[in-house]
């Protein structure tokens, strides 16, 4: 079977479960749609990122910190990386259960900063990025590639793939056109010299001899 053949032949199932089984995982859906190969190059691809960013973190640049906002410079307080982290799923999604159920899986796992919240102005996260002055930005920026990168996978999953015009009906398209050129040019012509095109020409010729 051609490529385009088996492009054509993809079986969605059911795109919710698809787009939410990908958003738990990354190619958790394509493989409930039975596209392994791509289900699983997803996979060991997005996770490795986050993980790889998260280590390269120390374990901190995954948190969920939204305050309300009092003043342009409450924005700045925000972590709006965690938007983008949030889709990678069920790895990311920790931090959420953090910062709104009070921090029940420890003091230390996915845990937003003490106040400031500023690099610059001392605190926590300062310490954080002192540790590992090299990687914590490098770090926040993998986990969030991941997570954007897991979110064109959950439209993947739940639209499928863009399906290329195949070879059939190319052909079907060109007879038809073949068809339109044939009809169009026997107009004028008696019914017998439709039929049989130009023997009728050669007869009619014959015949006048």
């Amino acid at each position: 079977m051609s490529e385009d053949s088996e492009r054509n032949a993809v079986e969605l199932k059911n795109p919710l479960w698809a787009a939410g089984l990908a958003l738990l995982i990354p190619g958790l859906g394509h493989l409930y749609q039975g596209r392994y190969a791509k289900g699983l190059l997803f996979m060991f691809c997005i996770l490795p990122t986050f993980f790889l960013g998260w280590s390269l973190g120390g374990g901190k640049v995954v948190y969920a910190e939204f305050r309300p906002v009092r003043g342009f410079s409450d924005l700045f307080e925000q972590r709006w990386h965690y938007v983008g982290q949030f889709w990678v799923g069920l790895p990311a999604w920790p931090a959420l259960v953090q910062t709104v159920f009070n921090e029940p899986l420890g003091e230390d796992f996915m845990t937003a900063p003490e106040p400031p919240f500023q690099a610059n102005e001392g605190g926590e996260e300062a310490d954080w990025i002192e540790r590992a002055p090299e990687y914590y930005e490098l770090g926040t920026v993998y986990t969030l590639i991941a997570g954007i990168l897991n979110l064109l996978v959950i439209f993947d999953a739940a639209g499928g793939p863009i399906l290329p015009l195949r070879k059939e009906e190319e052909d079907d398209e060109v007879a038809k056109q073949g068809e339109s050129g044939a009809v169009g040019g026997g107009k004028g012509k008696s019914p017998g010299e439709a039929r049989v095109g130009g023997a009728t020409t050669t007869a009619k010729g014959a015949s006048r001899a």
